[in-house]
């Protein structure tokens, strides 16, 4: 009875030893493709020996980054020996590395195709500009190459800039993998940009009062005007012009005072309210304001300018408690 107590405390001791000791073979690749941002020690060596959760846990050991997609990078042996020791994953083993000195890794890519780039980039533009003109031509300047990237989960996203449309026009493509920012790609584009315009049918100078008799409709490229050109005036509708605009000249937006808005040198009516008491009086403006701001005007016989809220065309009031 003794005797086989022995033997058996002998041979757990024996199988204890073994498994503590157990020899690990890493049989190191002479070359490697990955897939995700991380290489594996499974990416460079087939492991042998030991049990599954131990040639596992090596297995999912990271030993470094991937290159960039298109490029590759060695790994030598001793810098992965020192990885493995580093994290402690061998303890208790005996690792018998074997194969290659070095492993050239490479990582698998996709490929972003230039007419997808194209089309984002189009798209971007027609979707910030296209309400603002009639007709839009984009056309891509020179050759778009294809894009290498690494494999993962791909997104395209056109920078938004702010910026007006000119004839040429540059789009900033930032192309994501895995929700991360792999690289940029500038697409150049020629832009021709069409609208129905309003085109003064004579020299109308400053400050005059204008309407749709004045100006006829035409269609004319417009991206390369120095504004945003203003939309024919319905029949019943008034302007008035903050700069002078000659004949065939395309009205443009910054040119017409908002509604309501007064010009240093206007003569207004300048009214006084206190409490049941209004006074109605003539003025001049000494400063432009618009429907709700305050502007300085000089009364009529007075000798120093006051404070009055601008409420309409030609009309200003000053309200006294």
């Amino acid at each position: 009875m003794k005797f086989n107590q022995a033997v058996a405390l002998w041979a757990l001791w024996a199988c204890c030893t073994l498994a503590h000791g157990a020899t690990v073979s890493l049989d190191l690749r002479a070359s490697a493709l990955v897939r995700g941002k991380d290489v594996t020690l499974a990416d460079l060596a087939v492991i042998e020996g030991a049990d599954a959760r131990q040639r596992q846990a090596l297995a999912v050991t990271r030993v470094g980054a991937a290159p960039l997609a298109g490029y590759a990078e060695e790994f030598g042996r001793a810098a992965i020996e020192a990885v493995v020791l580093a994290r402690q994953v061998g303890a208790g083993l005996t690792l018998d590395w074997r194969g290659a000195n070095s492993v050239v890794v490479r990582r698998a890519v996709g490929l972003v195709t230039s007419s997808d780039l194209v089309n984002v980039a189009r798209k971007s533009l027609e979707t910030r500009f296209a309400h603002q003109y009639g007709e839009l031509e984009l056309t891509p300047v020179g050759a778009m190459a294809d894009v290498q990237v690494a494999e993962g989960r791909l997104e395209l996203r056109p920078r938004e800039t702010g910026a007006p449309l000119r004839s040429r026009v540059m789009v900033w493509v930032d192309v994501l993998v895995d929700g991360a920012l792999y690289r940029t790609v500038a697409l150049p584009f020629q832009a021709r940009a069409w609208s129905t315009v309003a085109l003064a049918r004579r020299a109308l100078p400053a400050d005059a009062t204008v309407d749709t008799g004045d100006f006829r409709p035409a269609r004319r490229e417009v991206q390369a005007l120095a504004g945003q050109p203003a939309a024919m005036p319905a029949p019943s509708q008034h302007w008035r012009l903050r700069t002078a605009v000659g004949e065939g000249e395309v009205l443009l937006r910054e040119q017409l005072l908002a509604a309501g808005a007064v010009r240093r040198g206007d003569r207004v009516r300048l009214q006084v309210n206190a409490g049941a008491i209004r006074i109605e009086s003539a003025a001049v403006a000494q400063e432009d304001g618009v429907a709700g701001g305050e502007v300085r005007v000089l009364p009529a016989g007075g000798e120093a300018a006051v404070k009055a809220r601008v409420i309409g065309t030609n009309l200003v009031a000053i309200d006294e408690n």
